[in-house]
């Protein structure tokens, strides 16, 4: 086998290739191929990092394109933007000497499945309904009257059957199955995850191209939670499985420029949402002429109501001198269709050119900024919160009618501020007057709220709201009381917010945008 590679965004010349196969790694969109002048064969690479494998036996060739930020960075930015919680640059291990994307995302996860299946495969309760011959947990009259009408059997049934076939195993099965299939993978990890394929024999793998199911983190999944995390991660890479031309191949493929700008609105969101309100969007549909005809979507939009505050688009090749036109021509459009002054191109570390431009015959003014990803993640956090900075300042003196979707919680009017005694404090009264408290670095505080209203309710989210992970538990739930199962504190990790149901339900949709999931254990 021929192995080839390269860094991101280069041109290199081999030995030629044969044409079936160059015709084929072209089509798996890793590289672009061509031909040079003296017979040579041309690989570019561009947005796309990651392995790729093409043809079979000795005849086969992988590519193998490199990121030029470190790869437990990288990594990073990955999970992050998929997820805000857990994910620390320390959860990738036995990656220093790793320089390929493909074995440093396996080392890693293989690392974190043998922590998880370690202490035993994990069991639960599994809803099924099938058809059998004797009765077993419920029976399900309409079904069987709809099925079978006449037939004594097979009963039709729904029984909770206690099993390792539940989402977690699905998830670590499906992803050891896929890196399995992956070019580039070591082969002592190769007979690590063989050995997960063993262990969890029984399991269904998850159906290939549908998105992975949810699964909530509890005392019980706690030692799964960062091999899910990157199971998700592994599951969500594109997949190379049959390009143009008939010949095998096989790879793992992350787009750079969708890897930045999902990072990028995740932490500028946090930054602006949780600091100054308002709330931030994605792709936000907007039309550039009157007749709604020209549809634009703005990477990311920050809004006070029906008021757009500002825009900007997130670029993760950064030109060298001057921005290209067509990245100025894009951001002067978005900011005409939502009547905006300032629009803000945001790069990856590079950019050396002026740090606006201010275009004439118009209000228009396009900021550059550039963003270090290889800096310290304190540093890096420090260059969103500088930006964030320079978002909000601009709406000073705007007399603007600030009503947003989620405001600052330190001045939230649903949100109470902890540490006051709350035997004296009339906020709640039985968790049925309308105000939300929040529990953050504060355990004896929460404790003492879950003693003095054991009719109440708590949703258990991360410290920075999002509505992708709300669980409603009453009060008196084992999972979120006592003594914790995993660390020593109940609101250093995850913030709690307690209340009556009906006013943490309002909270949780009006305010952070989601549906709270129900405990399965106690609601």
């Amino acid at each position: 086998m021929r192995l080839l590679t390269l860094p991101e965004h280069s041109r290199r010349a081999y030995l030629p290739l044969d044409p079936t196969i160059a015709q084929a790694m072209g089509g798996t969109g890793l590289v672009a191929v061509g031909d040079s002048r003296d017979g040579r064969t041309v690989l570019r690479s561009t947005n796309r990092v990651g392995a790729v494998r093409v043809g079979s036996g000795q005849e086969a060739v992988e590519v193998r394109v490199r990121p030029k930020i470190p790869i437990a960075r990288l990594l990073w930015l990955l999970g992050y933007a998929r997820n805000q919680a857990g994910w620390h640059e320390e959860s990738f291990v036995g990656l220093a000497e790793e320089r390929d994307l493909v074995p440093a995302v396996a080392v890693s996860f293989t690392a974190a499945a043998a922590h998880a299946l370690a202490p035993g495969v994990l069991q639960g309760y599994r809803d099924t309904e099938e058809a059998l011959q004797v009765l077993r947990g419920r029976f399900r009259e309409s079904e069987q009257l709809r099925i079978r009408l006449g037939l004594a059997v097979p009963l039709e049934v729904r029984y909770d059957d206690y099993t390792i076939d539940i989402p977690e195993n699905q998830i670590l099965l499906s992803a050891a199955l896929r890196l399995l299939r992956l070019p580039g993978v070591r082969r002592a990890t190769l007979a690590a995850l063989r050995r997960f394929t063993v262990a969890l024999a029984g399991v269904a793998p998850l159906v290939p191209g549908r998105r992975a199911p949810d699964t909530l983190s509890t005392r019980l999944t706690q030692r799964y939670q960062p091999a899910l995390r990157l199971a998700r991660l592994i599951l969500a890479g594109d997949s190379v499985e049959h390009p143009p031309g008939g010949v095998d191949a096989a790879g793992f493929v992350f787009n750079l420029d969708k890897v930045f700008e999902d990072w990028l609105f995740g932490v500028l969101r946090d930054a602006l949402q949780m600091e100054y309100g308002g709330h931030v969007e994605d792709q936000h549909l907007v039309h550039l002429d009157d007749e709604r005809g020209l549809d634009m979507y703005p990477d990311i939009t920050w809004w006070a109501g029906e008021h757009c505050l500002a825009v900007a688009d997130a670029k993760y090749k950064a030109p060298a001198g001057r921005p290209p036109r067509e990245d100025i021509y894009q951001m002067l459009a978005y900011c005409t269709a939502l009547g905006l002054s300032t629009g803000h191109l945001v790069y990856a570390a590079g950019y050396q050119g002026p740090p606006a431009y201010r275009i004439p015959r118009t209000d228009v003014t396009i900021a550059i900024h550039a963003l270090d990803l290889s800096a310290p993640l304190h540093e890096l956090r420090r260059q969103i919160d500088r930006f964030a900075r320079s978002l909000h300042a601009e709406q000073a003196g705007a007399a603007l009618s600030f009503t947003p979707r989620l405001a600052s919680l330190r001045e939230h009017p649903l949100v109470t501020t902890p540490g006051r005694d709350l035997r004296n404090d009339n906020v709640f009264v039985g968790g049925h007057d309308g105000k939300v408290q929040r529990f953050l670095d504060d355990d004896s505080g929460y404790l003492q709220w879950l003693a003095t209203h054991r009719d109440g309710f708590v949703i258990n989210t991360y410290r920075k709201p999002t509505g992708t992970y709300l669980v409603l538990h009453r009060a008196t739930c084992r999972t979120i009381s006592g003594t914790p199962a995993v660390g020593s504190r109940w609101t250093v990790d995850y913030a709690k917010f307690c209340g009556g149901r009906s006013e943490l339900e309002a909270f949780a949709r009006n305010e952070v945008g989601g549906e709270p999931r129900i405990c399965g254990r106690c609601v």
